[in-house]
């Protein structure tokens, strides 16, 4: 949350006070707040270092001395100041794209059906993109793919990593990479298109939506899971960008097979499922 803009004319000075408000659980966890595609004449005064994208950022450590005490808790205010020189618009852009495409392509066997295993990354104290708070104490966690529990027994039986996915880029994130999880995400109303949920969003993944059963979906939250959206990938609720990207894919979807039916009405709903799908995938 931005409030209290300030802007002084004479010196090309904006100032302004930014919080944070928590929309879960009580937590105390380091934030900073990056500055992507300022302009060569915007400059953040009194950064605290600089991303390995070469953006800087202020961290926000001095602004959560009380953690945020449950949901709709604020951080404290911290003042940011930016100086500005000639007429400069701000851009700020997010990256999305290269996500969208790997979840079509790999998904390993999920942790519940496979061990756990460790092997985080000590980051030495002070570095400058990991620990810049100076904690030392900070690693970066990595964890093992699952495998097959039939194999790493010996050296002629290595460890073989299923993938749940197709491994071919075919829009699988939007219809599934099984007969049963495509049919599901269909209307299967003769329209052609696929379910979706008020505000022509993904469906929900609740029994009202899918009444033979909800979906797989991956949940490592708290949450209701009949709250969350059901997709082609189990993943799609993992951040807000990734699911709008599937949301795009579903009306596109949808729109494809409305542009086809009104070019040709004899078209039965599986052929116009199927040709918007292969326009989409």
């Amino acid at each position: 949350m931005v409030v209290n803009v300030r802007y002084d004319s004479g010196t090309g000075e904006y100032r302004a006070d930014v919080q944070l408000q928590n929309h879960g659980p009580a937590r105390h966890e380091l934030v900073a707040l990056e500055f992507v595609g300022l302009p060569a004449e915007v400059s953040l005064r009194d950064a605290t270092g600089v991303t390995p994208r070469g953006n800087p950022y202020i961290a926000f450590s001095e602004a959560l001395t009380c953690g945020l005490s449950g949901e709709g808790g604020f951080s404290d205010p911290l003042e940011v100041v930016l100086d500005v020189t000639g007429d400069a618009a701000f851009r700020w852009e997010l990256e999305i794209w290269t996500g969208a495409v790997d979840v079509d392509g790999l998904e390993s066997e999920p942790h519940a059906s496979s061990p756990v295993e460790h092997f985080d990354i000590a980051v030495p104290f002070g570095d400058a993109h990991f620990d810049p708070f100076f904690q030392g104490n900070r690693t970066i966690p990595l964890k093992r793919t699952g495998y097959d529990l039939t194999t790493g027994t010996a050296i002629d039986n290595p460890r073989q990593h299923p993938n749940r996915v197709t491994s071919f880029i075919d829009g699988s994130t939007v219809y599934g990479s099984d007969l049963v999880r495509a049919f599901a995400l269909r209307r299967n109303d003769g329209s052609g298109k696929l379910k979706t949920s008020a505000g022509n969003l993904l469906p929900l993944n609740d029994a009202a939506t899918f009444t033979t059963g909800t979906l797989d979906n991956e949940n490592p939250t708290p949450r209701d899971p009949t709250t969350l959206f059901a997709a082609g990938d189990v993943r799609a609720n993992e951040n807000p960008a990734l699911a709008s990207l599937h949301t795009l894919f579903v009306r596109e979807h949808n729109r494809r097979v409305d542009e086809l039916a009104l070019a040709d009405p004899t078209l039965s709903g599986e052929v116009l499922y199927q040709q918007a799908r292969a326009w989409v995938g």
